[in-house]
């Protein structure tokens, strides 16, 4: 009888050969070192990659010793199709979803197997740092700061997929929720809905070392020009889930619409603003989403409103001899 793994590290890979062979190179090293590795398994779901041969590239790389699992989708589901193609394929308990332009740092296999060896929380989301195309310049240390009773703080960050370990065998024995999760496909978010769902419904633990190398201008399969659409999508799914789930039962927790609009919003109002292609229409579909808040007032005046009207503004003001607040 076979024993099924503690953890299944999934790598969803679509013509990216050489970060692929990076990111297993880095993973052979890594499992090396652990005491039983016949707990830890490696999976490699292909979404039909077109610019090299995915069925040479993994013959050579089993022939080296190390044995990873590989799959080859007979054609591109795009990139949400792969992911669940990832979570039905993966046998452990814990799957680890990791992008294949991602890197791990060292010994952060040592840091996940104690996490997982005495927790049982619907999912583990580890923090990360950003780097340069090449990852030899580190840009940002430690993006997610959690705020004490405050799940947004974690959960507004969890859109990217290489920080979420899932929860596999409570997921998989939510069988009659797993159409639930398919209207999510297509939406660039259907990991994103499962992982909220577990930590809602089941908690999640934060780990707030640093364990992902993420690769900070890696090609994407988004169009730009729906980038900033998109950027809405975490807000509306974390709020579908938890109005579900409050239905069924569930206890209410805390989160803050600002801590969607930072992560989510802001940046991409400031490339969107940068690039000019920053319109009424775009903010009024986000000032739909979330009201009127505090927080997209700001934005809305430091990045969207005329300079000449702020000047204006500020003009009348000095004119009529109101006094200026500048602090």
């Amino acid at each position: 009888m076979t024993t099924s793994p503690l953890l299944t590290i999934a790598i969803p890979t679509f013509n990216r050969e050489d970060t692929l062979r990076q990111l297993l190179s880095t993973l052979k090293v890594e499992i090396s070192h652990q005491p039983n590795q016949d707990i830890i398994e490696i999976l490699v779901v292909d979404n039909a990659s077109t610019n090299y041969s995915f069925t040479e590239f993994s013959i050579k790389f089993n022939a080296e010793g190390f044995q990873v699992k590989f799959l080859q989708n007979q054609e591109n589901l795009g990139m949400d199709g792969n992911f669940k193609c990832c979570v039905k394929n993966s046998r452990g308990k814990y799957m680890w979803l990791i992008s294949d332009d991602d890197l791990i740092v060292p010994n952060a296999i040592d840091h996940v197997m104690n996490i997982l060896s005495d927790r049982d929380n619907g999912c583990i989301i580890v923090n990360y740092d950003v780097y340069d195309s090449q990852l030899q310049t580190r840009l940002i240390d430690s993006v997610v700061k959690e705020k004490q009773d405050n799940c947004s703080s974690v959960l507004a960050r969890s859109t990217l997929i290489s920080i979420t370990i899932m929860n596999r065998e409570l997921l998989m024995a939510e069988q009659s929720l797993l159409q639930y999760f398919d209207r999510y496909l297509g939406t660039y978010y259907y990991s994103y809905t499962i992982v909220i769902f577990l930590a809602l419904k089941y908690g999640y633990y934060f780990y707030e070392k640093s364990l992902i190398r993420f690769r900070s201008s890696a090609s994407s399969s988004v169009p730009p020009a729906s980038m900033m659409m998109l950027a809405l999508e975490p807000y509306k799914i974390f709020r579908d889930v938890y109005v579900k789930l409050y239905e069924e039962g569930m206890p209410p927790v805390k989160y803050l619409k600002k801590d969607f609009i930072k992560s989510n919003i802001e940046p991409w109002i400031k490339h969107e603003k940068r690039v000019g292609t920053l319109n009424w229409t775009k903010m009024s579909e986000v000032i739909k989403t979330f009201g009127v808040t505090p927080a997209l007032i700001n934005i809305i005046l430091l990045y969207v409103m005329p300079m000449w009207f702020l000047s204006g503004i500020y003009f009348l003001l000095k004119r009529k001899r109101i006094p200026i607040n500048h602090a």
